[in-house]
């Protein structure tokens, strides 16, 4: 008992600050990544409004498309199909139906892929993140990895 208590609170008498240093420098270094991580994550939040806002727009013009004017389209084209060609009217309107459905599909597609490329950004900082939280585990087991820059040559 006594040995890890000389072990942990180094020689009796022999302190020369070197904790406290230590100590503040983490906490310099802690609260540096911190600021830095916020700061990360409103950039991927401005980037991400702005990606999100193109995706939300193909969805809404998608969506306007098919209640405003395709209903109207889609019963012309049925009767067209059904007088011009002699379709059963079935066969005309289910047709027009479907051709409406397969636009509709094809921008309700291509806005949620855009609405997608917005969330992903975010992506950045949780993996800036990770890397944070790693240095700061083998920095409290082991003072000597010190440096944040050393992330990426490790």
């Amino acid at each position: 008992m006594a040995y890890q208590t000389t072990r942990m609170n180094g020689i009796p008498g022999a302190d020369d600050g070197r904790n406290r240093r230590n100590v503040g420098d983490l906490a310099h270094d802690v609260v540096e990544l911190v600021e830095l991580q916020s700061r990360l994550f409103l950039l991927d939040a401005r980037e991400s409004a702005r990606t999100s806002i193109t995706g939300a727009v193909f969805v809404l013009a998608g969506a306007m498309l098919l209640l405003a004017g395709v209903s109207a389209l889609l019963y012309a084209l049925g009767w067209l199909l059904a007088d011009s060609a002699g379709w059963p009217r079935w066969a005309a309107f289910g047709t027009s139906a479907a051709a409406g459905l397969l636009v509709s599909g094809i921008l309700a597609w291509v806005g949620i892929k855009r609405l997608r490329a917005g969330v992903n950004t975010f992506r950045r900082s949780g993996r800036e993140l990770s890397q944070n939280l790693q240095w700061f585990r083998d920095t409290w087991k082991n003072p000597e990895h010190r440096s944040p820059t050393n992330l990426g040559s490790e």
